[in-house]
């Protein structure tokens, strides 16, 4: 009987141990996980991102990438886009995404077009990366009365009667002089300051918006700036040319003054 007790003893004494070392491994295999998220399926450039797209996965600590999203980031990509194609399985960090759309789609003819800066009227200095704005022309007799105005007055008069001649153009980038990203800074007492003044102009464009900017530019027209949103919201925002008679209606104005010059010089003869 003693023998048989011994026995079952050192029976219950190795499957204990046993036991102890799994739950051991797998505890220790916990502390060494961590979960990401990565594509559940393959993400398409310039798709947006969806909750369908997304999976959690488990992965050792060592092999996480950096910066990469975890659960409760979920919220932080859905509703961004595909920076490039992300293949099924892939962690997502913050560089393949492209949160505000500002890569251009080379598929639709999209680039980066710099606006030279004596096409430029005035920029709003509040002005920011990833903002959609709107473009409206100044006629060359227009700018010393309106740079009498008060900025308000300037926006107002602009807006008020006219249609702009480009609609919810992506802003990829504000530049100082330095070509350093002009960002607005909020100190510790909360109040804000920008890092600099605006003097370059970069927007996602495509050939039929560079040549309507060119179009009113060579007309004799310069450009008045106005933001009409802030970096949220920007998807289903369809680009807008309103190719009006501006130019036609500048060159009118023109012939106009050439003619009352012609007969005034008439008159005097």
């Amino acid at each position: 009987m003693k023998k048989f007790l011994t026995i079952i003893l050192s029976v219950v004494i190795i499957i204990a141990g046993f036991g102890t070392v799994i739950v051991f491994d797998r505890v220790k295999a916990s502390y060494n996980h961590t979960e990401v998220i990565v594509a559940s399926k393959d993400i398409m450039f310039k798709e947006e991102i969806t909750a369908d797209h997304l999976a959690v996965l488990e992965i050792p600590t060592n092999t996480v990438l950096e910066n990469a999203f975890t659960p409760e980031q979920a919220d932080d990509i859905i509703g961004s886009y595909a920076a490039n194609t992300i293949p099924a399985g892939q962690q997502i960090n913050p560089t393949l995404l492209d949160v505000f759309d500002l890569i251009p789609n080379e598929e639709k003819g999209e680039f980066i077009a710099a606006i030279p800066e004596d096409w430029l009227f005035t920029v709003p200095q509040s002005l920011r990366k990833s903002y959609l704005a709107d473009f409206y022309v100044v006629a060359t007799d227009e700018k010393r009365m309106i740079e009498s105005m008060g900025s308000g007055q300037q926006e107002h008069f602009i807006t008020n009667d006219r249609l702009p001649i480009l609609q919810n153009i992506r802003i990829s980038s504000v530049k100082n002089s330095s070509n350093a990203e002009v960002e607005t800074v909020i100190s510790e007492d909360k109040t804000e300051s920008t890092t600099g003044t605006i003097s370059n102009l970069e927007i996602i464009a495509n050939q039929e918006i560079l040549d309507a900017l060119r179009s009113v530019t060579e007309s004799g027209y310069t450009l008045y700036v106005v933001y009409t949103l802030e970096r949220d919201g920007n998807e289903g925002r369809e680009v807008i040319i309103n190719q009006n008679e501006l130019p036609e209606k500048q060159e009118e104005e023109n012939e106009d003054e050439s003619s009352a010059d012609d007969n005034e010089e008439e008159s005097e003869e």
